[in-house]
């Protein structure tokens, strides 16, 4: 007994290092970044002037957030263990399209949203390549046999991991609000690592959630940085391909509990895409329509006193239970498909009675001739 735990301690300390370098080296290169921003503001800046139709913000602010929690996953690599690594390095070496053109987009150069979906679709064909691991198993009974033919598991693996990275960068409209949730979504991921032992998957999520934390800190509430669409990419690419990891590795969890923890973002997604399919318009057009941006609107009029830094903050908070609930559920319902399968639906169910409730209070204050419908515009 004391000889396993003695043997045991060196992963441990190892672990505990990474996650100290994740935090602290994302942490300094974001105040780095603030520090300055003088002399990089009309690059790395951009929406405050309302060019963005989707952004909130009136000061302008760096979006290079994602460079500093990239930087912190990369260090944090030299000090785990060769397995974790090596799947490490394929995870943040696969996503390094997804940086670069979110970096172009950040920095003004432009990046459509078919370039970007693009990268997203070859970081995941890449992380395939690198690890040779897909989604295999579906408990869907239809599906499982076409998941069997090689072609179709690498197709609808590829369009899992990059719709799900694609989804988080739509969701990032709030101080807090997707690096909030990536930080759940990993520790979530870490837990059912530790429960089914996976040390591997469960120390590399623990090292994405560390990484965000070092950025959070300068993020919520007060919006000294943005995560940036490089950012939003890149930990949606790499937080996605940790969920598919550990249904390859590991039969015994249920995809219906890993589905739940991604069910927030990709729930706003096609939400977004029915309407504006409805709406007539393109599927990739942008709006102010999302939860986020109704419950910040809302926020706004009722809670915040006009006050646009305060209901960002709060509009954050409240958002917050719907992305958590999921992703705790989806923890405890970890090897339980049917159990899973129940609390999918419910957790489904909630949300749309959330976003219908919400925007009848959007529309009740939309009619309103008063200064309200103002800050609704």
């Amino acid at each position: 007994m004391l000889e396993q735990f003695l043997q045991g301690i060196p992963a441990v300390v190892a672990a505990v290092q990474a996650l100290t370098y994740a935090f602290f080296v994302s942490s300094c290169v974001c105040a780095l970044i603030l520090w300055s921003g003088p002399r990089h503001l009309r690059l790395t800046a951009r929406g405050h002037d309302r060019s963005d139709l989707q952004a909130i913000h009136r000061v302008p602010t760096p979006r290079v957030g994602g460079v500093a929690v990239f930087a912190g996953m990369i260090t944090a690599l030299f000090v785990l263990p060769p397995e974790a690594r090596e799947l490490g390095a394929a995870a943040l070496g696969s996503s390094l399209l997804l940086l670069i053109a979110g970096l172009r987009e950040d920095l003004s150069f432009g990046a459509s949203p078919r370039a970007r979906m693009a990268a997203a679709f070859l970081g995941s064909l890449m992380m395939i390549a690198l690890t040779g691991q897909m989604i295999g198993t579906s408990p869907v009974p239809y599906l499982q046999p076409m998941l069997s033919i090689p072609a179709f598991g690498i197709l609808f693996t590829v369009l899992a991991g990059a719709c799900f990275a694609h989804a988080c960068n739509l969701v990032d409209g709030l101080n807090g609000l997707a690096s909030g949730y990536l930080i759940t979504f990993a520790l979530g991921i870490a837990a059912v690592a530790v429960a089914v032992g996976d040390p591997v998957v469960g120390s590399l999520a623990g090292v994405m959630a560390a990484a965000m934390a070092g950025f959070i800190i300068f993020n919520f509430p007060r919006g000294h940085i943005f995560l940036g669409d490089a950012g939003a990419y890149v930990c949606g690419h790499v937080v996605a391909w940790l969920g598919i990891l550990l249904l390859a590795r590991h039969e015994g969890v249920s995809a219906y509990a890993v589905m739940l923890m991604a069910l927030w973002p990709v729930s706003d997604v096609l939400t977004a895409i029915v309407r504006r399919v409805r709406q007539g318009k393109s599927p990739a057009s942008p709006d102010r329509l999302h939860l986020h941006h109704l419950v910040y609107r809302v926020v706004t009029a009722r809670l915040a006193d006009g006050n646009p830094r305060r209901a960002n903050a709060w509009a954050s908070v409240l958002v917050a239970p719907l992305y958590i609930g999921p992703v705790l559920t989806g923890v405890a319902m970890h090897d339980m498909g049917t159990a899973a399968l129940v609390g999918l639906a419910v957790w489904t169910g909630i949300l749309m009675a959330v976003r219908l409730l919400i925007h009848r209070q959007f529309k009740i204050l939309a009619r309103r001739a008063s200064p309200e419908r103002s800050l609704l515009a």
